[in-house]
């Protein structure tokens, strides 16, 4: 499996390069020979997360948001959570 993502980081930019909804596993062919095979990556966020959700991404990349430094710590502490519960 491979981090394949919905909006790629070219344009999308770091704000969202590691943004969970954006990320997902994918299978080389999908990631690669496919080009992260976007329609259906798309269908599959909806699914999950509800096309609110999704759409709400989306915005984020058109306006560039920025993250506070806070939002990273927060994110680092989310995750240093989730291992400790491994």
């Amino acid at each position: 499996m491979q981090a394949g993502h919905c909006i790629p980081r070219a344009d999308c930019g770091i704000e969202l390069y590691f943004d969970e909804m954006n990320v997902k596993p994918q299978c080389f062919r999908c990631n690669i020979d496919l080009g992260g095979n976007g329609a259906e990556f798309r269908r599959r966020l909806v699914m999950e997360y509800g096309e609110k959700e999704v759409e709400y991404m989306w915005k984020k990349k058109q306006t560039g948001i920025k993250w506070s430094k806070e939002y990273y710590i927060q994110k680092i502490k989310k995750y240093q959570e989730k291992l400790r519960k491994l």
